[in-house]
């Protein structure tokens, strides 16, 4: 008899735990929604989700996310600032940030996050990640910096026509 009940008790646990899974959480289905350019309904289920835990990478992404697929880039630009304070070491986070400074027209702040993902080291020292920011330096008319990325781009990497 206990060994009937033993099963029975296991065999509700793993239908019980198999209709949880298959239940999608708030933020996976904020997640389906801006996959499927729903990006406006998506937005409060991810407020609530990040009001309940503010520390939830995951759906601060996914809001940054929503809030840029809708021109909404002043509040994603909050967000991928606090994003930058969660996971410090994280490029994309990092990248996102830089997006949206470009994407708000404030070329002189999104220069400085590339900057400080070099200093940081959270971007490769290559040549294209340089003359990126010597694109950025062109957009603010920073000559002097400009001139400079290139002699360092010119001393420590090969060029072609291209790059130029």
């Amino acid at each position: 008899m206990l060994v009937k009940n033993s099963h029975l008790i296991l065999f509700s646990f793993v239908i019980l735990s198999l209709a949880f899974a298959l239940v999608p959480s708030p933020i996976q289905m904020a997640g389906y929604r801006i996959d499927s350019f729903q990006s406006e309904q998506a937005i409060d289920l991810l407020l609530e989700q990040v009001k309940r835990r503010p520390l939830n990478a995951t759906a601060q992404r996914q809001l940054y996310d929503a809030f840029f697929n809708v021109g909404r880039l002043e509040e994603a630009a909050l967000i991928a600032e606090k994003l930058v304070q969660l996971k410090p070491r994280n490029a994309h986070y990092w990248k996102r940030r830089y997006d949206v400074l470009i994407g708000l027209n404030r070329t002189l702040d999104a220069t400085r996050v590339r900057e400080e993902m070099l200093r940081r080291k959270i971007t490769s020292y290559d040549k294209n990640t340089l003359l990126s920011l010597a694109q950025d330096y062109d957009w603010n008319q920073s000559y002097e910096d400009l001139l400079r990325i290139y002699e360092e781009v010119a001393k420590n990497f090969a060029l072609d026509r291209r790059d130029l």
